[in-house]
């Protein structure tokens, strides 16, 4: 079954939409709206002008009754894997036939199936052919709306008696007296007039539908294309940034082995101790500084070092925009050791630190909380502000390469997500507009050097 169904509910849906027509049967029953009376009427006064108003009422009447049935069977047919196939076909077929006799059940004597199959028909190449995934639901009440109207006057038309149209006790009255009317040639004038406009109606509307879906189509390909590029467009810069980075922080080396190398001449001439205490601590600088080249290099890289330690090598990279601006750090005593890349994750703590600096340097009290704090296997470290916020429609693209609040590069929190997930962790952020923003950082503990 799962082979031929795709959606239940839209079968479930169609059904109870189906349904409805039996309800609106004992709501719109014929002799309530007074047709028999405007019928007699017309014989009593021999007026035409009278008979055609109760024609006009009945085409009302049965199209409202018919409606449900047919928009109800086309969208059971959206369940289906080809709505389009023979499947969907037997399928409309099936719920028109059984919902018109269940009415035709409830009301004797009214048995009519020359309107249901040309509407059905028409619906078939109007809905399901040419406008197959492009219809809602409202474009199918109007189109249906449409057809049944033009078709039902098919039902009152004396000319079409004969190959079983109007065959039910209400129609067949509204021809014998335009019989006995002479109105025979006017009825069938009628009758014509409004089933050729509104099918024409309702094909231009099919053909209105179907052109503003293809715009739309198109103006959507166009926005996901320009989309596209932007991101082509910001990887291809990323990419440049981050080669022509590493070029010069490779270029860097070779001055700092020169200095390594004349220092260490420097530190082997002469006795003096103060000379050697210098040049170990021009040596020990100079071997930091090829260990933090390293590690912009190699993001692979990790060492083992002190949350705490980390967190005083990333406050000593921030500078307030704002001296009202207030921060506070909490850090839980006795953390244990992180393996990771120091460099690369100060410089992603420093990039939301940043951020949560821009976004209360124009609030007189704004505060910043960074705090570091172990949860079960993971280290958290959490930023939190109280500057403007971030809209919901926004948040939705702050991981976008090129997307920025700022007017910046917007590769910032591209580039911290990256940083976070080389090292296994995850980062989430959730944020208020006019409110304030939160950031959460989660890091493996005891994460393993590779």
């Amino acid at each position: 079954m799962n082979d031929f169904i795709t959606d239940k509910e839209k079968i479930v849906q169609g059904l109870f939409i189906a349904l409805l027509s039996v309800l609106i049967q004992q709501v719109l029953k014929t002799p309530f709206w007074q047709v028999y009376v405007k019928i007699e009427e017309s014989i009593i006064l021999e007026d035409s002008g009278t008979l055609i108003l109760a024609a006009a009422v009945l085409v009302v009447l049965n199209s409202a009754k018919a409606l449900p049935i047919f928009v109800g069977a086309f969208r059971a047919t959206e369940g289906l894997k080809k709505t389009g196939g023979i499947g969907a076909t037997l399928l409309a077929a099936l719920m028109v036939i059984v919902f018109y006799s269940i009415i035709y059940g409830l009301q004797p004597g009214q048995w009519n199936w020359g309107v249901p199959l040309v509407v059905f028909l028409f619906g078939i190449i109007l809905l399901l052919v040419w406008g197959r995934g492009v219809l809602k639901s409202w474009h199918k009440i109007i189109i249906f709306s449409q057809l049944l109207m033009g078709s039902y006057w098919l039902a009152i038309t004396p000319g079409l008696t004969f190959i079983g149209f109007g065959q039910d006790e209400t129609s067949s009255s509204i021809k014998l007296v335009a019989q006995y009317l002479e109105a025979d040639s006017a009825l069938n004038f009628f009758s014509f007039a409004f089933f050729a406009p509104m099918l024409i109606i309702a094909i231009i509307t099919m053909g209105l539908i179907d052109n503003y879906s293809k715009i739309i189509k198109h103006i959507n390909a166009g926005k996901e294309q320009e989309k596209q590029m932007r991101k082509v467009r910001v990887a291809a810069a990323q990419a440049r940034v981050l080669e022509e980075l590493n070029a010069l922080v490779h270029d860097l080396k070779t001055p700092l082995t020169t200095i390594q190398g004349l220092n260490s001449l420097l530190g082997m001439t002469g006795s003096s101790d103060k000379r050697r205490e210098y040049a170990e601590k021009v040596e020990a600088s100079v071997d930091n500084m090829n260990g933090m080249i390293s590690e912009i290099l190699y993001e692979d890289i990790r060492k083992p070092i002190k949350v705490a330690s980390l967190i005083n090598y990333v406050r000593a990279q921030i500078i307030p925009e704002n001296l009202n601006q207030k921060f506070y750090f909490q850090i839980q005593e006795d953390l244990p050791e992180l393996n990771v890349n120091k460099v690369r994750l100060a410089r992603a703590l420093v990039n939301v630190i940043e951020n949560a600096i821009r976004a209360t340097e124009n609030k007189p009290d704004g505060e910043i909380s960074i705090t570091a704090q172990e949860k079960g296997t993971s280290i958290i470290f959490t930023v939190k502000d109280s500057g403007i916020g971030i809209s919901e429609d926004d948040i939705e693209r702050i991981w976008e390469p090129g997307f920025s609040l700022n007017l910046s590069s917007g590769l910032g929190l591209t580039f911290v997500r990256k940083v976070i997930e080389n090292h296994g962790g995850e980062i989430d952020i959730s944020s208020e507009f006019g409110k304030g923003t939160k950031v959460i950082m989660s890091l493996p503990r005891g994460q393993v050097e590779e």
